[in-house]
């Protein structure tokens, strides 16, 4: 593996590729149409505190895709979007199109016993099974460790249908770590423009990553995404207190960093595992992330439910309905009006596991999901809004 300062000096050429890139796809557009943001940055800049140093600055990375002639995953610094075969159909209405995210905590299976890591390839193939009836733009996989990718990036459907945040050909830089500590692996529909990704790792040794991509649709709209984990804070012998205030600090680092990478994009969105545990959490997230919606603002569903979920309840060894992932999204443009469209949940249902032992259902008498964590999925709808104008009669 590669050393952090050997790490910021691969990268730096990437920068400089990363930015012509960027020009070759949108010119100097984004220059113009900076101005109609500077009012809400100026806006939350003022009210804002300065973000704690809890992750690393921010590093360029390159994606990935497939290449079907040298059979390998090959490093990308951008991507002009083309049609895939059942690509994303636009709004019936002019001036409207959807942006579906999808976001998994896949579970690391680093504390599972050994009859349950034998379950790997059942309970991952379900979760693909999921990405492939969804017609999401990105999925934001959590706790993807090294052999998750690498089976879900030999799946030949992923080939074909996505970009990849990382694969071996990096050696799964952003996703290895202590412990098999695992990142955010994030996959885009190859009908999405691709042109820039970043990476930044937590500086404390919970080993927690964060994965930003800018891309743009096919309307043109440009969006920046943030894929996190924040801290469960499970064995922080400070307390739960210790605990909150973390992933507060964490928050923050992040919005603080969706502004600065993501200033001149039409919309933010933020997604993955929030560990929302307790009111304060809720707060906490109603002030850092102000002007951001969600499905579940209005539709309740638990997402990690150890009631129904035996891989829930033999990670926690207690009974509860939390809402730990979640997906929020924020419209920064004047012009363009933000709404849910819909939401859906999966892997509630059990995995077909052929051959089930007696440790299996000693273990799981109510079934193997595909995670401890379902699956989530939300439908947004950006529209543009129209300008009033007085007609002259």
């Amino acid at each position: 593996m590669v050393s952090d300062s050997d790490e910021t000096s691969d990268m730096a050429p990437l920068d400089h590729a990363l930015e012509r890139e960027r020009e070759s796809l949108f010119g100097h557009a984004e220059q113009k149409r900076t101005s109609k943001f500077e009012d809400l940055r100026t806006s939350a800049a003022a009210t804002r505190p300065k973000a704690a140093a809890v992750f690393s600055e921010l590093k360029s990375i390159p994606f990935h895709s497939y290449d079907a002639q040298s059979a390998a995953w090959e490093s990308i610094v951008s991507w002009r979007a083309v049609p895939i075969s059942g690509g994303l159909a636009k709004s019936e209405r002019t001036g409207e199109e959807i942006l579906r995210i999808g976001t998994y905590n896949v579970l690391m299976d680093v504390f599972l016993p050994s009859v349950l890591k034998s379950l790997n390839s059942c309970r991952w193939n379900a979760i693909l099974e999921d990405v492939k009836q969804s017609r999401a733009h990105v999925w934001i996989f959590s706790e993807a460790a090294p052999p998750f990718a690498t089976y879900s990036l030999n799946d030949y459907f992923i080939q074909r249908t996505f970009l990849s945040s990382d694969s071996s050909i990096t050696e799964y830089k952003t996703l290895s770590g202590p412990k098999g500590a695992a990142g955010q692996l994030m996959l885009v529909r190859k009908d999405v423009t691709l042109t820039r990704a970043h990476f930044a790792k937590a500086q404390s040794a919970t080993g927690k990553k964060l994965v930003f991509i800018e891309a743009a649709l096919r309307s043109g709209k440009t969006v920046t995404i943030c894929g996190l984990h924040l801290t469960a804070g499970k064995n922080d012998r400070k307390g739960p207190q210790s605990a909150i205030k973390k992933r507060r600090k964490q928050l923050d680092f992040v919005v603080s960093r969706m502004e600065e990478v993501g200033s001149h994009c039409d919309v933010h969105v933020i997604a993955g595992d929030f560990n929302v545990v307790y009111q304060e959490d809720e707060h906490s997230i109603s002030y850092a992330l102000t002007g951001y919606i969600e499905a579940d603002a209005t539709i309740l569903a638990p997402i990690y439910d150890s009631i129904q979920n035996g891989l829930a309840y033999f990670q926690t060894k207690q009974r509860s309905q939390e809402r730990l992932d979640r997906i929020y999204l924020r419209s920064l443009s004047k012009g363009i009006h933000a709404a849910v469209y819909s939401h859906r949940v999966m892997g509630k249902s059990p995995v077909n596991v052929s051959g089930r032992n007696d440790a299996v259902m000693l273990l799981l008498p109510t079934g193997v999901r595909a995670s401890d964590h379902f699956g989530i999925e939300t439908t947004f709808l950006l529209s543009e809004k129209l300008e009033k104008t007085n007609k002259v009669q």
